[in-house]
């Protein structure tokens, strides 16, 4: 697994990883934490959680690198303060022969 993590700010929420042939299942306990105070992104290979609410004093930023992952396709769940990410790995090119045309 190509996983590795950066932590910053004044929390750091524990993350459960999990991986299967065909996607990562990232689930963390974020309790407090509304939809509306919480920033998921994926841009170049990284993924990345933060968090700021000024009333409850939460604040956290989480960076992960994940390789592979079919961006289009993640999704994100916040349940009873509890945020499940699923990350679906994407289709490995395939190799091709290129025809040669004669001419």
């Amino acid at each position: 697994m190509n996983l590795q993590a950066e932590t910053n700010l004044s929390i750091s929420p524990r993350v459960d990883i999990y991986e299967n042939e065909a996607q990562y299942l990232l689930i963390t306990d974020l309790p407090g934490v509304q939809s509306t105070d919480l920033k998921v992104s994926y841009e170049k290979e990284h993924l990345e959680l933060a968090a700021v609410n000024e009333e409850s004093q939460v604040h956290f930023l989480r960076r992960f690198h994940v390789a592979d992952v079919d961006h289009e396709s993640i999704t994100a769940k916040l349940t009873n303060g509890v945020l499940t990410l699923e990350l679906p790995k994407a289709l490995p090119a395939l190799a091709r022969e290129v025809p040669i045309q004669a001419s």
